[in-house]
């Protein structure tokens, strides 16, 4: 059963280009090399559709669905992902973030799919509904949609605590599989290069202590209180030390009054949206992610890969991510006093920055590969396809 050849489509609905649509694509590449029929259905945010096709990763129509919800074109919808399901016989159907999974699983059972997945890609409930009402309608919706799923897949054990705690699954359906990244452009070799390369373009030497962080510019990434931190470490480091910012989102205004208020504003650099990721995470010396609500960081997997240690808040799977004390800090969200203590045990220890850098590229290589990431979510599908009950197979695995 394991060499059979699978027909495989992922759907995924966003509002904006993410992690998980790196995600899907690199498990439908890995899925791929494997011999298996790869589809994607992905909605037309900006990016997306291109990052499947420039990997030869063929998109099915999806007629122009949203990444909000909109009831009547979501009704339309159904029903035609219900025309295509049937019409493609796919043996699994695996959905992705929080639309396409309500949807798509809803299409996939009425179509008669034999085997339907769901990643979560982070429930994330503390501070996302602003009425608790919201918050039950879609906890019934979710427990709702679990009983058509075969398997959940979560990406940290706080994902798996919440769907426990709030009933969203029972456990014999959960399956823990942590994001992976693709390795293939983190070699050391190429560290120095790349480094000074970075650094030349943003005017910063080799002195200087710069500090960097990736991601989308929004509420949940909470930058507020990596400025506010920026301020205490400033008081005690001065000039020798630079922030960057890679990425754009609607909070970029709000943070730039931010900075201009508190008169930090030669200390800031904004980058926008880069796609040289690996370049900018070798010309940085830590990396601080001050989320107040996560799922699996790609970020600070990618700045391990670089050899570069993290400051971040114990939030969904980030605490997983970055191993506390080895490979970097991990400290309360929404606490700017704690980030600038732990960023300034970094920027006062260069020897300490660089023993960290060096255990995280290890904890990459040996846990967090995409590899490593495609492999277990089919042998959770091989272990699905091989047992009448769906429900074999460790419900930990890393």
């Amino acid at each position: 059963m394991a060499d059979r050849k699978l027909k495989i489509l992922h759907i995924l609905v966003g509002t904006a280009f993410g992690g998980a649509t790196v995600m899907v694509r690199l498990l439908s590449q890995y899925q791929m090399r494997q011999g298996h029929e790869v589809f994607v259905m992905a909605n037309d945010v900006p990016g997306a559709r291109d990052e499947f096709r420039k990997h030869g990763i063929t998109l099915l129509n999806d007629r122009g669905i949203r990444g909000h919800i909109h009831p009547l074109t979501d009704i339309f919808h159904l029903f035609y992902w219900i025309a295509v399901i049937k019409k493609h016989d796919f043996d699994i159907v695996h959905t992705q973030t929080v639309k396409a999974g309500f949807i798509g699983r809803l299409a996939a059972r009425i179509a008669g799919t034999r085997h339907i997945l769901h990643s979560c890609h982070g429930y994330r409930l503390e501070g996302r509904f602003r009425s608790p009402i919201v918050e039950r309608i879609y906890i019934s919706i979710e427990r709702f949609l679990s009983s058509l799923t075969d398997i959940i897949i979560v990406q940290s054990r706080a994902d798996r605590a919440t769907a426990l705690k709030r009933r969203i699954a029972p456990e014999e359906k959960l399956r823990i599989v942590y994001n992976g990244i693709d390795v293939s452009g983190y070699e050391e070799q190429d560290d120095a290069e790349q480094r000074m390369s970075f650094r030349n373009e943003i005017g910063a030497d080799e002195d200087q202590v710069v500090i960097g962080t990736v991601g989308r510019l929004d509420r949940a990434k909470a930058h507020e209180y990596l400025i506010d931190a920026a301020e205490l470490v400033l008081k005690n480091n001065g000039p020798g030390v630079r922030f960057v910012f890679v990425g754009d989102g609607p909070e970029r205004d709000s943070l730039t009054e931010r900075i201009e208020k508190k008169g930090l504003s030669r200390y800031f650099l904004f980058l926008n949206h880069r796609k040289d990721i690996p370049r900018i995470m070798r010309g940085i010396d830590m990396h601080v992610l001050p989320s107040i609500r996560e799922g699996f960081p790609i970020a600070l997997l990618e700045a391990m890969a670089a050899g570069v240690p993290s400051v971040t808040t114990n939030v969904g799977g980030s605490a997983e991510a970055v191993e506390e004390g080895v490979t970097g800090f991990v400290v309360p969200p929404g606490d700017p006093e704690g980030l600038a203590e732990a960023i300034m045990k970094l920027v006062d220890n260069r020897t300490l920055m660089t023993e960290m850098g060096r255990n995280g590229r290890s904890r990459i290589m040996n846990n967090f590969t995409a590899e490593i990431m495609g492999k277990k979510i089919m042998d959770i599908c091989s272990s699905r396809m091989t047992d009448n009950a769906g429900l074999i197979g460790e419900r930990n695995i890393l």
